[in-house]
């Protein structure tokens, strides 16, 4: 048929064809693929069904166990020094002292001159007249402390094998009927020498 020249109206356009590009999937409702197609969300295949996963319960929380005991600090006692300690100071060093017993009396008096005061030596009973205290007038207790040090610094210790006893100022233990150890701890003086007249070196026991 000839054309008669006039437009041809919108309903007599030609359908586009429809490809695997723009038809809609019947499953996951997509475009670009049909229901059969791998690309399909929705798509289960026949041959290699998918492994059913396993639902992973949440797992119940073990109950805490009760936080440890404190550890209980025995008190120990020192046979050397005979002071009382805590077992954790077992391995420090430097707490057990003991300090020089002087004499009594003094075995050297120096002298300055008229109108100046005399010095009185006074020698170490543990450690010989190499150790000396010096004291700066008569009976006024001025010390020359400076020098003079300990006679003993160390570790404390339980074992009466591991210490030098002198009957002087390291004594053994004096025991109470309880058992006990009742002897003090001679306690260093900064200002002042210890004197061995001051030390109760006497008790009950065979060994002193």
């Amino acid at each position: 048929m000839a054309d008669s020249g006039k437009p041809q109206s919108k309903n007599m356009s030609p359908r586009k064809p429809t490809t695997p590009t723009s038809r809609k999937c019947s499953r996951c409702h997509e475009t670009g693929h049909i229901a059969s197609n791998k690309k399909c969300s929705m798509y289960i295949g026949t041959r290699n069904p998918p492994t059913p996963t396993k639902a992973v319960l949440p797992q119940r929380a073990s109950p805490k166990s009760p936080p440890p005991k404190p550890k209980v600090d025995e008190i120990l006692h020192c046979v050397r020094c005979h002071q009382d300690y805590p077992q954790s100071h077992v391995k420090r060093a430097n707490l057990c002292m003991i300090p020089h017993a002087f004499e009594e009396f003094p075995s050297y008096t120096h002298f300055y001159g008229a109108g100046y005061s005399k010095d009185y030596h006074y020698d170490s009973m543990c450690c010989g007249p190499k150790k000396k205290v010096v004291e700066e007038g008569c009976g006024n207790d001025d010390y020359k402390m400076k020098g003079v040090g300990l006679c003993f610094r160390g570790r404390h210790t339980t074992d009466a094998g591991e210490v030098k006893y002198n009957k002087i100022n390291v004594l053994r233990c004096k025991h109470n009927e309880a058992g006990d150890c009742v002897r003090e701890w001679l306690e260093p003086d900064d200002d002042k020498p210890t004197f061995g007249v001051n030390i109760d070196n006497c008790d009950d026991d065979d060994d002193d």
